[in-house]
């Protein structure tokens, strides 16, 4: 079976800090070739704050299936999440 690999990813601007921000996405693949358990991972550029939060909604147009992560102090971030269609949402 071919994982079909979709991806949105969202920059968010932050006016009060006046700073920008992007999330990419480095990897979205299916766990030992099963169809289900994928891992997700990203970095998001620009200046970091704790209290920054992930937004994962895996299978957005199938089954929705959200998530919520905390980024390391990097802005690097990895979840393991459920996607049947191979697709997720990934949002600030």
């Amino acid at each position: 079976m071919k994982f079909v690999l979709s991806i949105l990813v969202l920059g968010l601007s932050l006016s009060a800090a006046a700073a920008e921000h992007t999330i990419k996405v480095t990897a979205f693949y299916p766990l030992n070739g099963s169809r289900g358990a994928s891992e997700i991972c990203g970095k998001i550029t620009g200046e970091m704050s704790p209290d920054f939060r992930i937004n994962i909604v895996a299978d957005p147009k199938y089954n929705p299936g959200p998530y919520t992560i905390l980024p390391n102090a990097k802005g690097t971030w990895c979840a393991i999440v459920n996607s049947v269609t191979g697709t997720a949402d990934v949002t600030l």
